[in-house]
């Protein structure tokens, strides 16, 4: 078995974001399995939100009954009270102004005066009273509608957040990234069964110190996604898992100029003998009559590494361009496949 660096990098972007809101899978099988999950738990939290939603709308119907029967009730409490107070302040006027003697008449005027001025006391503190029972009554609707519009949002959620997985789960499968993985993961164990003496790195980043000038343009570091070391040297793998759609729309990077120029800055560091090969499913842009890329199908490429049978390397210069390699990508082992 071959000593294998590194995992899929399309595969480690996905965890990483899947990790965020909550999904840890092992397998790219297990996003399926999350997704039908959600799916099922969405069924059942569906009926349940439409149960609860029911019972609060009813609860507050209920409070906001509750509410207008005891402001209705106040109302009529203190009509009664304010008309009483009126009713006998005016039989009070009614009496000061029934016939008598003339200094009486004089004393009772003054009376009279002051009982139509408590009258119309009365009169404005129940207006004062009503509009403040009416701001009682408006201030307490408020909170229950507060809190009813709480207690719908806590609801529903719930519903929410199970249909915002479900959501980030079908764009997962439909992801760039996704089908990358499944290309990238297949190669990784079709080379794990490569002899003990190969050493396979995954998602490793080359990097010059300074940019320099290659094709026309500048350039100072490589993602690589798969590298091998054998006994015939390095081979580059660039990895593509498109669709006749996606290769037709001519919407990406040229993994022609890709892998030449990951190869070619394998080669300034190591200076090891390095050959390019670009692994597909299906699908992939023609071919430049310039390059030298091999274009290998995924199920292809383990035997054209094998079928080199010169021994450029030993097992000596083997591992040590293994840890170079380890070292220039800063990369540790944590896969046993």
């Amino acid at each position: 078995m071959a000593q294998v660096f590194g995992d899929s990098g399309a595969w480690t972007f996905i965890y990483d974001e899947m990790k965020q809101i909550g999904f840890q899978p092992e397998e790219l099988s297990d996003i399926e399995n999350f997704l039908n999950k959600e799916k099922a738990k969405l069924t059942s939290e569906d009926e349940l939100e439409v149960q609860l939603l029911q019972k609060e709308s009813l609860r507050f119907s209920k409070q906001m009954a509750r509410l207008d029967k005891k402001y209705q009730s106040a109302i009529s409490v203190s009509k009664e009270k304010f008309s009483s107070q009126i009713e006998m302040s005016d039989l009070k006027i009614k009496r000061l102004q029934e016939p008598t003697t003339f200094f009486k008449k004089i004393l009772r005027k003054w009376q009279i005066a002051k009982e139509k001025r408590n009258r119309k006391g009365i009169h404005k503190r129940s207006i004062v009273f009503f509009k403040q029972l009416e701001q009682k009554k408006n201030s307490l609707q408020v909170k229950l509608e507060r809190v009813h519009q709480k207690n719908q949002f806590q609801i529903k959620s719930k519903v929410k957040n199970t249909k915002r997985n479900i959501e980030f789960l079908e764009k997962v499968q439909t992801s760039p990234e996704y089908f990358g993985a499944m290309a990238e993961r297949k190669l990784i164990k079709n080379l794990s069964s490569l002899p003990d003496e190969f050493y396979v790195f995954n998602d490793i980043h080359l990097a010059l110190k300074k940019a320099m000038r290659f094709d026309e343009k500048w350039r100072r570091s490589a993602q690589i996604d798969t590298l091998v070391i054998s006994p015939a040297g390095i081979f580059v793998v660039e990895v593509k898992n498109w669709s006749k759609t996606f290769t037709a729309a001519n919407d990406y990077h040229n993994p022609y100029d890709q892998v030449k120029w990951a190869a070619y800055l394998c080669y300034k560091q190591t200076q090891t003998k390095t050959r390019e090969i670009i692994a597909h499913t299906g699908h992939i842009p023609q071919k430049p009559q310039k390059s030298r890329a091999k274009v290998l199908h995924l199920n292809e490429v383990k035997n054209y590494i094998l079928w080199f049978k010169d021994r450029l390397l030993t097992k000596d210069q083997i591992e040590a361009l293994a840890i170079e390699i380890n070292t220039l990508s800063d990369r540790s082992p944590f896969l046993n496949w």
